[in-house]
């Protein structure tokens, strides 16, 4: 339904599964999770989602070690998160939505769920079926928390394009962001300097791009975003009463990309002066693919919030003496999608029409990669 909510969901939150972990949990070398150890595991987390397998040149836009814990922390204080995704730069197609983003997405969601936040997922009218298949993919593979843990809800949200976007939808978008302490924005079409929403081949998306960046920027700092070529600038230095914000991104053109917006300008990135988003967010995760972003994110924040005590599924136990590995390996396990999920997940966008950014691939595929380097880095 057009301009209004698409539904609520009551999540059945995560129970501890047995299955396969990831490939870091394996290569654990420590005894115990305690904040040191856990701070340099969410380091290599950062390193491996930071590889550029696409060779698009991320490596010229990358801000020091750090930006993945960091994000992690604002995860676990947060109560009440919008996860703003949708690139829809398939402008041949409809939907024009591709296969990164939504999964990346709903992984994040699935850990704030987990940990009793509530979760709204806001999108482009243009996207909104592949995003609801997704969610409703997911939902399929949650379980129930252990008594007594307090379950958070996920809302879907749609919004048109900037080019029709009225002072209705201004004020509903505006609505949200005061219910909000937290925006995640993952593989999120974000405007250039001249306010265009623009593909990494520099061809111009605005006629389907809701302007979502709106719950980071009061329009008046839009307007002289030129300045924002002078050096990285924090997104909630702009104005208190925003939301903090995390962006991840693997191309230079997605909200939170303001924060290297000269970096983005003189890299090597194909079309990079023309095509870099203005828009910054607090913390940057750039990553070789999105997803992959989403994923680190997710794994980090679950991690961390085991040590914190957060909504937690194991007895508690002091920062200084923390949980035991395999502990530490269940919990990031039940925080993150199986590959059993991920794979439905990836089926259902698909035959909803979602398509491979790079191919345009009616397939399962991420970013001209097979959804297996997907499943590889999950792991």
């Amino acid at each position: 339904m057009l301009g209004l909510s698409l539904f609520v969901i009551a999540p059945c939150a995560l129970r501890l599964v047995q299955r396969k972990s990831s490939t870091i949990a394996r290569n654990i070398k420590f005894k115990r999770a305690t904040i040191a150890n856990v701070k340099s595991l969410i380091a290599s987390m950062e390193q491996v989602v930071q590889a550029d397998e696409g060779k698009r040149g991320i490596h010229d836009i990358i801000l020091p070690e750090g930006e993945l814990y960091n994000a992690a922390c604002e995860m676990i204080t947060a109560k009440r998160v919008a996860v703003i995704t949708g690139f829809p730069c398939m402008l041949t197609h409809s939907p024009p939505t591709e296969t990164d983003g939504p999964l990346g997405a709903l992984s994040i969601a699935k850990t704030l769920l987990m940990l009793g936040k509530d979760v709204v997922i806001i999108t482009d009218e243009c996207n909104e079926e592949v995003l609801l298949s997704c969610a409703a993919a997911a939902t399929a593979h949650s379980s129930m928390l252990p008594q007594g843990l307090r379950k958070g809800t996920l809302t879907l949200e749609s919004f048109p394009a900037s080019t029709i976007f009225n002072a209705a939808d201004e004020s509903r978008l505006l609505k949200l962001r005061a219910l909000v302490d937290l925006v995640v924005a993952i593989e999120r079409a974000g405007p250039c300097k001249d306010g265009r929403y623009l593909t990494m081949r520099g061809y111009d998306m605005s006629h389907l791009v809701a302007p979502l960046e709106l719950l980071l920027m009061p329009p008046d700092l839009l307007e002289g975003s030129d300045s924002l070529s002078k050096g990285p600038v924090s997104a909630s230095k702009v104005g208190s009463t925003l939301p903090r914000s995390i962006g991840i991104g693997d191309g230079g053109n997605e909200v939170g990309m303001g924060r290297v917006y000269h970096r983005v300008v003189h890299s090597s990135i194909t079309n990079a002066a023309e095509i870099a988003c203005v828009v910054p967010t607090d913390h940057l995760l750039v990553s070789s693919v999105s997803n992959w972003g989403g994923y680190a994110l997710s794994a980090a924040t679950a991690a961390l919030a085991l040590l914190n005590n957060v909504n937690r599924t194991l007895p508690a136990q002091s920062a200084e003496s923390g949980y035991s590995v395999e502990e530490l390996r269940a919990h990031i396990d039940a925080c993150l999608p199986s590959d059993a999920e991920e794979t439905h997940k990836c089926e259902r966008i698909v035959a909803a029409g979602a398509r491979d950014g790079v191919t345009g691939q009616l397939a399962l595929y991420v970013d001209g990669m097979p959804l297996s380097e997907s499943l590889s880095i999950l792991r």
